[in-house]
């Protein structure tokens, strides 16, 4: 059995096929097993990968409000630190009670609630594409009317 690397189960590369004879399939020798098969074996794997993906969000989402706080973009409430790891408490606890939010939503309308995060995501990339898209329509019908109607 070959050695496998923390890099060989990442997301991006997971799907790729590699030969397992522990978990193939009807016991053929060319036979094939993709990492995500592997990863439901061992039960560890779809556990790390959301740790890893909270983890991320986390600390991109708690620096981000932080720079906001900087720049006065946020409330001044959100530059408090932790004493001792110098960690930007105010946007954690934010992030956790976001977290705790969308679990309590996932346990109440399980089944119902991908169609609403589906059309809220919806319903602002539509909102957010408009409000690019609409100035850009009225600069062209400026510049083709003339400077005649310019105010």
């Amino acid at each position: 059995m070959e050695r496998r690397t923390a890099s060989d189960y990442s997301p991006a590369v997971r799907h790729r096929p590699l030969p397992h004879p522990a978990l193939l399939r009807g016991g053929a020798r060319g036979d094939h097993v993709d990492h995500a098969l592997v990863a439901d074996r061992r039960g560890v794997l779809p556990f790390v990968e959301v740790f890893a993906a909270l983890h991320a969000i986390f600390y991109a989402c708690s620096r981000t409000l932080y720079g906001l706080a900087e720049q006065g973009h946020a409330p001044r409430s959100i530059l408090r630190l932790s004493r001792r790891s110098q960690i930007p408490v105010v946007p954690v606890a934010m992030m956790v009670l976001t977290g705790l939010v969308g679990v309590l939503l996932f346990l109440v309308l399980e089944d119902r609630l991908f169609f609403f995060v589906a059309s809220i995501a919806t319903f602002a990339t539509v909102f957010t594409w408009l409000m690019i898209l609409l100035p850009l329509g009225h600069v062209g019908l400026v510049q083709r009317s003339g400077p005649s109607s310019r105010v």
